[in-house]
C-alpha cells in the first residue's frame, strides 16, 4: 500500500512511536510518506528512513511553568496557514492515511475520502475511559476532533472493556542488568528549571538526572541536567529506580512497562494529562502531585518498585493488521496484545470518573 503517515511533534512521544511504526510498515513492503506538524525537531530525532517527509507548522500550544498559556497559544495559532497546508497538499494516490494525532493528514484524508487510521493514546478517549471529574469541555472537543480518524486505535494502560490496545513500547526501552536504587530520572521539561532544582535539592542521597531543553550538560551537586537525547535518555531510564515527570502517556508507559516507580505532575489545564494522572492513581500505577511538592517526593522515594507491566512488542502486529485491510475488525488484535501483557492492573470504575 501507499500510505501517508502523519506525526504530531508537540512533545516527543508521537515521534518515538511514529518512527517505530513507520519502520515496521516499510519493512512489511509498504511505501510510506510522512507529514510532521508542530514544533520543529532536531535532526537526530528524524531517522534516515524518513526519506519522504514534509514539515508543516500545524497547530500546537504554549506551556510555561507547567501550565498552558492560553494568550500565547492563541497568538501563535495560524489557522489560515493550517487550512492552506491541507488544501495544497497533493493526493499522490494514497491508499491509506495513518495519523498519530496529526491534524493535517487527518483533514487531508477527510477531504479526499481516503480511509484513515488513528493510532495513539488520545484515540482511547473516544471510549469511556477515566476523565477528570469536571473536565474542560473545550479541551474535550479538541481531544476528540483535533485529528479525527475513521478507524481510531486508542492506547491505554487498561482496556476498560473497550477496543483499546496496550501501550506501544519502542524496541530501545529495556532495563539494565543492574538498577541504581538512588538514581531518579526527571523529565519535567514544561516546568521552570529553578523549580526543579528546588524540588530535588532536599534529597542529597539521590542522584537526579534531569532531561531539559538545554544545549550543554551541567551538574549542580547531585542534580545532573542533560540535553534532550533519546539515546542518553533511554540509557539513564534503564538503570534508574524511578521516574518523576509530567503526566504524559509515553514516558509513563515506558516506566510502567519496566517496573519503575512513577511520580507525575499533570500540566495544569491540559485535560489529557489530568486524565492520565487520574488513571494512574485509579489503576495504582503511580503517585500524582498537583504541584511540584517536596513532601510528596519524600514519601514517593520510599515507595517500593511495582511489578513490571511487560507490554508486548506491538508494532509488527499493528502493521500486519493495517496490511490486511479489514480495519473494522480489531477485536482479535486487541485480545492478542492484552493476552501477551505480563501484568494487568485491576480496575474498579468509580462514578466520579465519568
Amino acid at each position: 500500500m501507499k500510505i501517508l503517515y502523519g506525526i504530531q511533534t508537540t512533545g516527543h512521544g508521537h515521534i518515538v512511536r511514529g518512527r517505530a511504526m513507520v519502520k515496521e510498515l516499510i519493512s512489511q513492503g509498504h511505501t510510506v510518506h510522512i507529514i510532521l506538524s508542530g514544533p520543529p525537531l532536531k535532526n537526530n530525532w528524524i531517522p534516515d528512513y524518513f526519506e519522504n517527509y514534509e514539515h508543516f507548522k500545524g497547530l500546537t500550544y504554549v506551556i510555561e511553568q507547567g501550565r498552558i498559556n492560553i494568550p500565547k497559544t492563541a497568538k501563535i495559532l495560524d489557522v489560515p496557514q493550517f487550512i492552506q497546508d491541507i488544501i495544497k497538499y497533493e493526493p499522490k494516490d494514497y491508499d491509506l492515511v495513518v495519523t498519530d494525532y496529526e491534524p493535517i493528514s487527518s483533514r487531508f484524508a477527510q477531504i479526499n475520502k481516503i480511509p484513515s487510521i488513528g493510532i495513539g493514546h488520545l484515540y482511547a478517549f473516544v471510549h469511556k475511559v477515566p476523565m477528570p471529574t469536571i473536565p474542560n469541555p473545550f479541551h474535550i472537543l479538541i481531544m476528540r476532533y483535533f485529528a479525527p480518524a475513521k478507524y481510531p486505535i486508542g492506547l491505554h494502560w487498561h482496556h476498560f472493556n473497550a477496543p483499546i490496545l496496550p501501550p506501544t513500547i519502542p524496541p530501545d526501552v529495556h532495563n539494565a542488568d543492574s538498577i541504581q536504587e538512588n538514581k531518579i530520572l526527571v523529565y519535567l521539561h514544561f516546568e521552570d528549571m529553578e523549580d526543579i532544582i528546588t524540588l530535588c535539592t532536599p534529597f542529597p542521597k539521590h542522584e537526579f538526572y534531569v532531561y531539559y531543553p538545554i544545549d550543554k550538560p551541567f551538574d549542580k551537586d547531585n542534580i545532573h541536567f542533560r540535553p534532550l537525547s533519546r539515546e542518553n535518555f533511554q540509557r539513564d531510564l534503564s538503570d534508574s529506580a524511578g521516574v518523576i515527570a509530567n503526566s504524559g502517556f509515553s514516558l509513563s508507559s515506558e516506566a510502567i512497562h519496566l517496573g519503575k516507580k512513577l511520580l507525575t505532575k499533570p500540566v495544569t489545564r491540559q485535560t489529557e494529562q489530568e486524565a492520565n494522572a487520574g488513571a494512574l492513581e485509579e489503576l495504582k500505577l503511580g503517585r500524582v502531585m498537583k504541584e511540584l511538592d517536596i513532601s510528596t517526593v519524600e514519601k514517593w522515594l520510599d515507595d517500593p518498585n511495582p511489578e513490571p507491566a511487560g507490554y508486548p512488542e506491538a508494532f509488527s502486529d499493528i502493521a500486519e493488521w493495517i496490511g490486511r485491510g479489514n480495519w473494522d475488525a480489531d477485536d482479535e488484535l486487541v485480545e492478542q496484545l492484552w493476552s501477551r501483557t505480563n501484568h494487568m492492573p485491576t480496575f474498579e470504575p468509580q462514578q466520579s470518573l465519568f
